[in-house]
């Protein structure tokens, strides 16, 4: 499952990077927009896994990104190794015209190999009337007992503390819809994904009462 071990350097910058205040030249697309304010060492390349919208997040207009960061396994000395791929993801709030706050929402790291995202949408994912960010991401498998494609959703509440809004990651019913691998093994049998779309993320929900 999600790796949620960050590197020092990420974790400050992550703190310094929320709640930032930035303005939006006018009539600047979404994809200079997002560039132009990228967490150092990431880059938006929508070829591997990255993504931007622009939405509304309840009432407010927001614009996501997902931008590419290239890391090394923290476990391992060995300098040779092959750069890893982490997706990191940021929302920015407008606030007022052409003025947008910054959060950061996430790292998103490799599972087997580096994620794509699926699917990024809002749903109630609790009792309150207050829409939850919800993401759908995918990993290629290719193992010497099962290939196929994994499937994992990420499910964040949003809050305002001291005039910051900080998203706070739901771990436990994110695993629980987690769709699994949609995988065959090399025995020939296979496994089938319960979750790969955002309809059927709604679907549960409404079924678990939110």
């Amino acid at each position: 499952m999600k790796n949620h071990i960050l590197i020092l350097i990420f974790t400050l910058l992550s703190y310094l990077l929320d709640g930032q205040t930035i303005k939006r030249v006018e009539n600047e697309n979404i994809e200079h927009f997002a560039s132009r304010n990228n967490p150092g060492g990431t880059i938006i390349d929508t070829d591997k896994g990255g993504a931007i919208i622009e939405t509304k997040w309840d009432s407010v207009q927001v614009i996501i990104a997902f931008y590419g960061q290239k890391y090394k396994l923290p476990i391992s000395n060995d300098p040779s190794q092959e750069d890893c791929l982490r997706l990191v993801g940021c929302v920015y709030f407008q606030t007022e015209k052409n003025v947008y706050q910054k959060a950061i929402i996430d790292t998103i790291d490799e599972e087997g190999d580096a994620p794509q995202i699926e699917s990024v949408f809002f749903a109630k994912a609790t009792k309150s009337n207050q829409k939850d960010l919800i993401l759908i991401a995918s990993y290629n498998q290719r193992h010497y007992d099962f290939s196929g494609t994994l499937y994992e959703t990420f499910i964040y509440h949003k809050s305002v503390v001291n005039d910051r809004t900080i998203l706070k990651y739901d771990k436990d019913l994110s695993e629980k819809l987690s769709g699994g691998c949609d995988c065959e093994n090399r025995d020939g049998t296979k496994q089938h994904a319960k979750y790969k779309t955002a309809k059927e993320i709604r679907l549960e929900l409404k079924n678990l009462g939110y």
